[in-house]
């Protein structure tokens, strides 16, 4: 089994309407395909491979698991 390594927590990430909600979708099932997230929040599968893949890069999600941390809302 790989482990994740905790990396250090930004200060703070802002998460809009869309990253929310395809964070409830990975939280629920973290191995949804991208289509089936498109489909659920709207979105190309594309536009939602880019999301995941920035939010990676942010540190909200690693591994197979998500982490959530402080975020700020949006107005």
């Amino acid at each position: 089994m790989k482990f994740v390594q905790a990396r250090p927590a930004p200060k703070k990430v802002e998460l809009d309407a869309t990253d929310r909600k395809m964070l409830g979708a990975l939280s629920q099932n973290v191995r949804l395909p991208a289509s089936t997230i498109a489909k659920k929040i709207g979105l190309s599968r594309d536009a939602v491979s880019y999301r995941i893949s920035n939010l990676k890069k942010r540190g909200v999600l690693q591994g197979s698991r998500t982490v959530v941390r402080k975020y700020i809302r949006n107005p």
